[in-house]
């Protein structure tokens, strides 16, 4: 995945790198990457800082004070699908005791 995330960075192709790139290149620019991160995520945390920067600016004294992190997307695993048989279950309520039956 890092040279997909250095290949955009860069502006280009993965073939191309990985043809060029020797394996000492690839481990120097992970190091460099260590030192001064790039990407997508260094992005949402630089917009993270200037929206909480702007939240912070403009709440009152006893409102909450908002980290960067607040702002910035989370990505969550999504749930896996539900099965047939749990979709219908849950449409007809099947082994639900929340409510007495008649």
């Amino acid at each position: 995945m890092f040279l997909h995330r250095y290949a955009l960075a860069i502006g280009w192709p993965v073939p191309l790198l990985k043809k060029i790139m020797s394996s000492a290149d690839i481990s120097e620019a992970m190091a460099y990457e260590r030192i001064d991160p790039f990407g997508a995520s260094r992005d949402d945390l630089r917009a993270g800082i200037i929206a909480s920067t702007i939240a912070n600016s403009n709440a009152s004294k006893r409102s909450k004070t908002f980290s960067a992190f607040d702002f910035m997307p989370k990505f969550e695993e999504q749930k896996s699908p539900k099965t047939l048989s749990e979709k219908v279950k849950e449409v007809f309520k099947l082994g639900d005791t929340s409510k007495p039956s008649r």
